[in-house]
């Protein structure tokens, strides 16, 4: 949940209090946009681009390097919305734009359509999948040379909305937030 405040860019401490006992204080600042900052097990601080939900952060965890060469390479480069045929033909495609492959496996859309990757599935570097309305209506049009990760359910809003693809846990941040709108 969040709290109903917020925290000064250049320096602030926050302290957790058990009645009249102080437990903990911590001191930060300055801050940099888009990096959250926590401490080390020896109580000195460390920076992250990514938040990772209360979960200690640590940058030569795969699963972190994963993350953040999500972040920087995955893009969603085309949508089929409102197609010729109808919305069985809808799909939208993910391309990983970067040099190494990306571990899919838990990245969920969180708005728009509803897909959560619950298999393990490594995008190469350069490669393409497609999400789709119906698998059947897809490779009846497109063929079989088209890798296809998943049906996911709902349907693309033809007139336009938000999509959102978020990175798994532990880590807390969408890759993409944007809309589309019908021309």
């Amino acid at each position: 949940n969040h709290l109903n405040f917020s925290l000064d860019a250049e320096q602030e401490a926050l302290a957790l209090d058990f009645g009249t006992v102080r437990l903990d204080t911590v001191l930060y600042g300055p801050s940099t946009r888009d990096q959250s900052q926590s401490r080390t097990a020896l109580g000195g601080p460390a920076w992250s681009v990514l938040p990772t939900r209360g979960f200690a952060t640590v940058t030569s965890d795969p699963a972190y390097q994963n993350a953040l060469n999500i972040l920087r390479s995955l893009r969603i480069t085309e949508l089929m919305y409102n197609p010729a045929g109808g919305n069985d033909y809808e799909y939208v495609e993910l391309t990983n734009t970067g040099n190494v492959a990306l571990e899919l496996k838990g990245m969920a859309f969180v708005e728009g359509i509803d897909f959560t990757f619950t298999a393990p599935l490594s995008l190469p570097a350069g490669g393409q999948t497609v999400l789709v309305s119906k698998e059947s209506t897809f490779r009846a049009r497109y063929g079989l040379l088209v890798p296809v990760a998943g049906t996911y359910a709902g349907r693309l809003d033809n007139s336009g909305e938000t999509l959102a693809l978020a990175l798994a846990a532990p880590f807390d941040g969408n890759v993409l937030r944007f809309r589309y709108e019908s021309t």
